[in-house]
């Protein structure tokens, strides 16, 4: 379909009247030798009865003029055809590279798939047309800007490489909005899933429908991936809890295994996680090791990078733990068994304390004053000095997350939680909401007295969390938080991030092995230092040299959560209009407002044309 792309210059059409006015107002006079002025006469009745569009009969110049002018004007006016590729003169491409990209879409991923859609578009770059190439991944980068070199394109397009972290959705936007809108007639497309990538309404102020597209590459959601695994000593051996998060919407069946260090299998379970579902499975007995790999075997999964995950146990030590409970509490009891901790069980609070525990738990009771030591509230019923009890309250709506890289809540999920009745407390310094149902915090976490502290706004019979997997990972978070002899490994990393590495004062000759066996050697002098994670996966190994042996620490890298949903959605764009998708059988860009203009080669005849009227001059014509 034809389309005119500048119509402001048909102004410019006035020039083809202006050249006729101008040949009807010119008289051209021929030079002639006559033999009597009497033939003047002749001359005059001639000129009596011309008539001025006379003049225009059979005269080549100005035909030519007028064609070299209707070709000018269609330049200025740009007649194009509408077809697949770009969507402006200048569009600036997004591909996401965040680790759900890595889903199987048949034979290919969806990264696969994008980069090749990214190239289809790459290859339709019409004439005077420009692409800036942005990789949207941790941190967004520009890997080329305002080209219409096609071959520089593709090799930038192909020397991305899929990261199994997360994309900063918000920063990418922004990057690509600042560079199209420093160039005139510039538009947006952004390749991806649209997993994790929500965008808050501000996020595309400026775009509208036809400066901004989002090309979806993925349909499938089928994906089971392990959202926690965590070991702890036990009565005999180890213990492994782990979480299986299903995705999908299909019930999924399979086998866990977790292996050792060197790869040896310890132990294999069965699981069967229903749609949208997530099942907690306990194995014991596992033997001591540096380290446990966790593997999930099952068929036609989704995206493969999340069914392996990696566990450091913590350091062996006996922790003593007071429970503080009237009424008696299964469910704490149960818990608390999982753990390598000495627990004392009591119905009030001691008179008389002459060791002091590691960790008091007040279950339904609020002493008067804290006694020294750490502790775990649950169920506040009354005030203290220390507590900021405001009564309770049943009108608990959605429950909402508000910190999920906190040390207590990591791995937990509080999605389908029901709490019947909850504690109201006023804000307290050094106390940090983890866990809120409006301006209600159910779970709270922090300093009280200079003693680290947690509360549990809730008794547990008010609620379902017993019953849900979160309750033993949040209480193996909660009592490794607060039983400080309990020394945890390094925190677990996400690919792309920066993390905190600790090193041992007086040691030498620091490297890092990397999964993949690679070994980054470190100039650190310090006590610890700022490590950019590679895009990798799995089990590292610190290596140190101290009094001429090398010891090893182990830390894990794994995906984020938000990346282990690979349900596709659509990017929330309020622009106007909802922007289109495009699903993820299609191998190329179809579609998209995109036109091919003939600009110069219009440009081009009219050169060839304005050649041939001076020629035609020279010749008299």
């Amino acid at each position: 379909m034809m389309q005119w792309l500048a119509l402001q210059y048909v102004w410019v059409s006035l020039i083809i009247p202006a050249i006729l006015v101008l040949y009807l107002l010119k008289r051209k006079y021929e030079e002639r030798t006559i033999s009597s002025v009497l033939l003047w006469q002749q001359v005059l009745q001639i000129r009596e009865v011309s008539r001025p569009f006379q003049r225009l009969r059979n005269h080549l110049l100005l035909l030519l003029q007028l064609l070299i002018a209707l070709l000018l004007l269609l330049a200025l006016i740009k007649p194009a055809i509408s077809g697949e590729g770009m969507i402006a003169e200048h569009t600036v491409v997004v591909i996401d590279t965040s680790g759900s990209m890595g889903a199987k879409e048949g034979n290919v991923t969806r990264f696969q798939l994008a980069k090749k859609q990214a190239a289809s578009l790459i290859e339709k770059l019409g004439n005077g047309q420009t692409m800036t190439l942005i990789e949207a991944g941790n941190v967004p980068r520009v890997l080329l800007s305002h080209s219409g070199d096609q071959d520089a394109l593709l090799e930038q397009l192909n020397s991305l490489s899929l990261r199994y972290g997360t994309t900063d959705t918000l920063a990418a936007l922004s990057l690509a909005r600042a560079i199209a809108a420093s160039v005139p007639g510039s538009g947006v497309m952004w390749f991806g899933d649209g997993a994790a990538g929500k965008l808050e309404d501000h996020a595309l102020a400026g775009f509208t429908p036809d400066t901004f597209r989002f090309i979806q590459t993925g349909s499938s959601k089928e994906n089971v991936s392990i959202g926690a695994f965590v070991t702890q000593p036990g009565q005999s051996g180890w213990i492994g809890l782990v979480r299986v998060d299903n995705h999908g919407a299909q019930k999924r069946q399979g086998t866990l295994m977790i292996y050792d260090v060197n790869h040896q299998l310890l132990a294999a379970k069965p699981f069967e996680a229903g749609a949208n579902e997530s099942q907690s499975l306990t194995v014991a007995n596992l033997p001591a090791s540096p380290a446990y790999e966790v593997v999930l075997d099952l068929a036609a999964d989704g995206l493969m990078a999340d069914n392996r995950q990696w566990s450091i146990p913590t350091a062996s030590g006996t922790a003593r733990v007071i429970l503080v409970s009237p009424g008696g509490n299964r469910f704490l009891h149960e818990a608390l068994k999982l753990r390598r901790i000495q627990v004392e069980i009591m119905t009030q609070l001691p008179s008389n304390i002459t060791n002091t525990p590691d960790l008091w738990i007040f279950d339904g009771v609020v002493p008067e004053q804290l006694p020294p030591g750490n502790v775990l509230l649950i169920g506040p019923n009354k005030a203290a000095s220390w507590l900021p009890f405001q009564g309770k309250t049943k009108e608990i709506r959605t429950l909402k997350t508000m910190d999920q890289t906190h040390p207590v809540m990591r791995y937990a999920d509080f999605r389908q939680l029901h709490v019947n009745e909850t504690a109201r407390v006023a804000p307290m310094k050094d106390m940090k909401s983890l866990l809120q149902s409006g301006e209600v915090p159910l779970i709270l976490a922090g300093n009280i007295e200079g003693r680290r502290s947690v509360i549990l706004g809730f008794d547990l019979h008010q609620s379902d969390l017993p019953l849900r997997t979160a309750f033993p990972i949040l209480m193996q978070n909660v009592l490794t938080w607060l039983t400080p002899v309990q020394s945890a490994p390094f925190e677990a990393g996400q690919p792309g991030s920066v993390m905190t590495i600790p090193l041992t004062p007086g040691a030498k000759d620091r490297s890092i092995v990397l999964p993949d066996g690679n070994k980054v050697e470190l100039q650190e002098s310090g006590t610890s230092f700022l490590f950019q994670v590679p895009e990798q996966v799995g089990l590292y190994r610190l290596e140190e040299r101290m009094d001429g042996k090398i010891t090893q620490r182990l830390f894990q890298v794994s995906m984020q959560e938000e990346e282990k949903d690979i349900t596709p959605s659509r990017l929330q764009v309020e622009i106007g209009e909802e922007a289109p998708t495009k699903s993820a059988s299609e191998n190329s860009v179809r579609g998209i407002n995109s036109y091919q203009t003939f600009t110069g080669w219009l440009i081009l005849i009219a050169l060839v044309i304005l050649f041939t009227e001076w020629r035609v001059y020279q010749r008299g014509y």
